[in-house]
């Protein structure tokens, strides 16, 4: 467990963990539930190949890259936390994945990428979900972490 003491690796790997429950809320919430119209992977297929996946490989490109890119502000994370500190980590990790989450959200619209300039309340709403997830488990896995890094 000695990589656990490097920022960087415990950032990553919190936030690719994060972002793979916040996959699978998404996956709930549009699959199962039918609430929202779009999965987290389909904006990141629109990033990726230009529009919506149309095969389950692109599928999992998608997902990959997605987990990859939540690996990143896992990583961006912690190193916020170096500047502001851990105290009330949970509340710091929920502002950056709402803050993370509305920068996404208008960078799509401003440079009018298809699918992402245009949601329904919906999946606005099921997305602000997802990255609630995502800043909650990535707070939790960083305090668990470091919990037993002190023990």
């Amino acid at each position: 467990m000695l990589f656990l003491k490097d920022r960087f690796v415990r950032g990553s790997i919190a936030g690719m963990i994060a972002g793979i429950i916040m996959n699978m809320v998404s996956y709930l919430l549009v699959r199962i539930l039918g609430f929202g119209e779009d999965l987290l992977t389909d904006y990141m297929a629109e990033m990726l190949f230009g529009r919506p996946p149309l095969m389950p490989v692109e599928s999992v490109v998608a997902l990959i890259g997605h987990i990859l890119f939540t690996g990143t502000l896992g990583v961006v994370f912690v190193y916020i936390l170096t500047i502001v500190d851990s105290d009330y980590i949970f509340y710091k990790a929920l502002a950056f994945a709402w803050a993370s989450w509305f920068i996404l959200y208008s960078l799509g619209i401003l440079f009018e990428v298809p699918l992402l300039d245009k949601n329904t309340v919906s999946t606005i709403i099921g997305h602000a979900i997802t990255a609630t997830v995502f800043g909650l488990v990535l707070a939790w896995l960083l305090s668990a972490i470091e919990k037993r890094m002190l023990s």
